[in-house]
């Protein structure tokens, strides 16, 4: 069995929540992983991820001393 860490668990919890909020009815893990492999959702993801790592490139580049 693979183990999922904790942030993934604390994701997954999230938008669960979310839609259960939003929609009054939890979804099913099945509709939840369905829904996460949507090309669009990757995209989304994607995009997030590489923004993120932008920032902290950047971070690094103003960080860093310039002798």
């Amino acid at each position: 069995m693979t183990t999922v860490d904790t942030c993934l668990k604390e994701a997954l919890d999230r938008v669960s929540n979310f839609i259960a909020d939003t929609t009054g009815h939890p979804a099913t893990p099945e509709e939840l992983a369905d829904a996460l492999t949507r090309f669009f959702v990757l995209q989304e993801i994607k995009g997030q991820i590489e923004m993120a790592r932008e920032k902290i490139q950047w971070a690094d580049r103003t960080i860093r001393p310039t002798h």
